[in-house]
């Protein structure tokens, strides 16, 4: 059965991959519409990243979670969106 498994899931994967195939993203990321290499940044994790080098923001570590959820309150993410799936097929 496991077999079977990983044959569909394989499948699966070369399907969508087909399915992009003309629509997926060919252009390069130098392009001045994207610009991703030089292009300054302006984004809730950058500006975090800058409090904390210029010692504006520290994170509080937390002995049960450590940072996460200073971090996840930093970011404006509340703390019930984080969710663990586990399911029969979740490797030990």
């Amino acid at each position: 059965m496991k077999w079977f498994v990983r044959v569909a899931a394989l499948l699966a994967a070369a399907v969508c991959l087909a399915a992009q195939g003309r629509e997926a993203f060919s252009g390069s990321f130098k392009h001045p519409a994207i610009d991703y290499e030089t292009s300054p940044l302006n984004d809730v994790a950058t500006r975090l990243d800058q409090q904390l080098a210029n010692g504006s923001k520290r994170l509080q570590f937390d002995a049960a979670r450590g940072y996460l959820p200073s971090v996840l309150e930093a970011l404006s993410i509340p703390i019930e969106s984080q969710v663990a799936v586990f399911s029969i097929s979740t490797p030990a």
